[in-house]
């Protein structure tokens, strides 16, 4: 592993044997003011960007995570590689899309290198266990790789709908435990993964504060009501007719009561951070696996489309108290699989020959395309324009910048953008024979837990 600076007070010392010592102290140097000694990645399952004040909601949902990337840099048009918390977690953690025991995760290489390691995650997906030895279950086994210490919740810790029940307060809690537990000389790597926002929408009564005179009655559970409504042959997530623009209204308030709540607890994780000044010498990163969708066009819930209602994602990051680089806003597209590669470099290591499909966000090249792919779909987004393409053929061409709600279909207008887009989505489906394979092995996995039809 190449490494990019030398310090002989490295921190990461203390982690190794006595063998290693020569390699580890070359790991980090404290002095260097771009280099951190840790690394804190927090993730938000099923959280829109345009749900968030740094993206321009009107709403305040979001206040701790505005005012504490406000000194960082937020990337304004961040996408996922898939619109599913399976395989969008592993292949971020991962670094690439196609998820092997052979490829390193970045918690691997993480404590490789003398780092200590530590997950709390709030998720119903992310299991240990001898039945994840089938193929179908491979993505999920992968999370937990290179975790010292990984905290998830009870196998029977569900709800009605086999989803998680570990609140965001008991996330913040145990997060809060870990960093008081370990030990202060030794760097860190600890990613948090909060759950709420995802459906059903039942925020706390005190976080229910939008829309308090909704005229509508509807609870939060939507998937309840609109699986109970389906026909035969109708995805449950299409039955979304059932709802009038009031109900609309209430489960968006209740999704936003959601937001909120989490984010107060985000802020008490944050505010520890900056407390005991481990904000001024780590990296830390925010983002969401996907979108959701909240009644447009009458669909609802996620892992349907490679629309940017799904693949569009908050992502922002705070190195060493403030920017990533110069820029507060990044306006071009970038992939969450940069986030494992710039977590490397940040904290002085070489991410080169690694396996890695993204790149450092500081090394970012503002012309290249950005991928997404699920069920047999792909996507390929180019600075201000996007791509639709399905087994083999192009569904869709849209100006994303001036219609962010890709309302109007610009395929076959003669536009340049169409060809070379083309090219390049056919390029990324030829280059990785593996994902159909690995995502077909894991929608047959969500639909055993009942998630998808």
């Amino acid at each position: 592993m190449a490494i990019r600076k030398r310090c002989a007070s490295s921190p990461f010392v203390a982690r190794v044997s006595a063998g290693a010592i020569g390699f580890a102290t070359l790991l980090a140097c404290a002095n260097a003011p771009e280099q951190a000694q840790n690394a804190i990645l927090i993730s938000v399952d099923t959280l829109r960007a345009d749900h968030m004040g740094m993206y321009g909601y009107e709403r305040d949902a979001t206040p701790h995570l505005d005012r504490f990337f406000a000194r960082g840099t937020v990337f304004d048009q961040a996408v996922s590689p898939a619109p599913c918390t399976l395989p969008a977690v592993p292949q971020v953690l991962a670094g690439a899309w196609v998820v092997e025991n052979a490829q390193p995760s970045l918690a691997e290489l993480l404590a490789e290198a003398g780092v200590a390691t530590a997950a709390v995650a709030s998720q119903h997906q992310f299991r240990q266990g001898s039945e994840q030895s089938s193929d179908a279950f491979a993505l999920a086994a992968s999370v937990p790789r290179g975790f010292e210490h990984f905290d998830l919740q009870a196998t029977d810790a569900v709800d009605d709908h086999g989803f998680s029940t570990r609140s965001a307060r008991e996330v913040t809690d145990r997060a809060l435990a870990w960093l008081d537990e370990r030990d202060p000389a030794v760097p860190f790597f600890l990613w948090v993964h909060y759950f709420d926002p995802h459906d059903p929408y039942e925020p706390p009564e005190t976080f229910r504060r939008f829309g308090a005179n909704d005229p509508s009655s509807r609870d939060g559970d939507r998937r309840r009501d609109l699986v109970a409504a389906a026909g035969p042959g109708l995805p449950w997530q299409r039955a979304g007719h059932i709802f009038d623009e009031r109900d609309v209204a209430r489960l968006v308030d209740l999704y936003d009561g959601e937001i909120l709540y989490t984010d107060a607890e985000i802020g008490r994780l944050l505010d520890e951070l900056e407390r005991t000044g481990l904000v001024d010498r780590s990296i830390v990163a925010f983002f969401s696996d996907h979108g959701e969708w909240l009644g447009e066009g009458d669909r609802w819930d996620h892992c349907r489309t490679l629309r940017d209602v799904e693949l569009h994602v908050p992502l922002a990051v705070v190195l060493n108290g403030g920017r990533l680089d110069e820029h507060a806003h990044v306006l071009e597209p970038v992939t969450l699989l940069d986030l494992a590669p710039t977590v490397l470099a940040a904290v002085g290591l070489d991410a080169a020959g690694k396996g890695y499909d993204g790149r450092d966000l500081r090394n970012r090249d503002a012309a290249a395309p950005v991928f997404a792919a699920w069920r047999g779909l792909a996507a390929a987004r180019q600075r201000d324009w996007k791509l639709l393409y399905d087994r083999g053929r192009p569904t869709g061409l849209y100006a994303v910048a001036s219609d962010p709600d890709e309302r109007r279909n610009r395929l076959g207008e003669g536009i340049p953008e169409e060809a070379r887009l083309l090219a390049h989505v056919e390029r990324f489906v030829a280059s990785e024979p593996g994902l159909r394979a690995q995502n077909r092995e894991t929608l047959e996995r969500l639909r055993a837990l009942g998630y998808a039809e």
